[in-house]
């Protein structure tokens, strides 16, 4: 069986909010978006379970379902990069936060620690004063 590539979304800019909801179903997510008509812009986008779970996702930050229908949320800064994990343990829904200081990180390819239970996890991170 052919490997997929899951879906990836940007709020609010690269964001189908049909595909998005058929994404999330699988962890029993539900989402909700509303626009500011005075500002012209979306608001954060809020994500809830009928258990209570819930999350606010602001602007910028990216999310997929990987292939063990965990929704990875993320935002990659020059300095940071900020992950969350919301997961199922069978009953409800829990939420991993971490945050990783790129600092001592130059440019090209790192693992990080099997603590971030993270797989074939890669994105891009700009770096102002990288090293060649």
């Amino acid at each position: 069986m052919p490997l997929k590539t899951p879906q990836q979304y940007c709020f609010p800019y690269f964001f189908d909010e049909q595909e998005f909801k058929k994404d999330i179903v699988k962890l029993g997510l539900l989402c909700k978006i509303e626009f500011d008509k005075e500002k012209g812009v979306y608001k954060p986008l809020q994500l809830f379970d009928n258990n209570g779970f819930e999350l606010v996702v602001e602007y910028f930050f990216c999310l997929m379902v990987d292939s063990n229908n965990n929704l990875i949320i993320w935002r990659a800064e020059e300095d940071e990069l900020v992950i969350y994990k919301v997961f199922s343990n069978g009953k409800q829904l829990s939420k991993k936060d971490f945050k990783i200081d790129l600092h001592n990180y130059e440019a090209g390819k790192y693992e990080l620690d099997r603590d971030y239970e993270l797989t074939h996890f890669i994105t891009y991170i700009r770096k102002e004063n990288r090293k060649n």
